[in-house]
């Protein structure tokens, strides 16, 4: 599915990939990469949020070809 970079984080790493859309929103995976490795978090967010988010900048789409593959 679509990936989304977050912005501010840019010395270290933060994505988030929608996993799933559905009536009460949007299932996603979080993946925070750090100094002491990488940690995988996944949450439930409404529409709203998310498109506001998306609108606002604060998630900035990560082109096709550009996608971070999961380990």
């Amino acid at each position: 599915m679509k990936q989304y970079r977050v912005k501010g984080s840019d010395s270290f790493k933060t994505v988030v990939e929608v996993m799933q859309k559905d009536r009460r929103g949007y299932t996603i995976k979080i993946k925070k990469e750090r100094s002491w490795g990488c940690k995988e978090e996944v949450h439930q967010m409404s529409e709203q949020l998310f498109e506001t988010c998306v609108r606002t900048g604060y998630l900035v789409a990560i082109p096709a070809k550009a996608e971070v593959r999961s380990a």
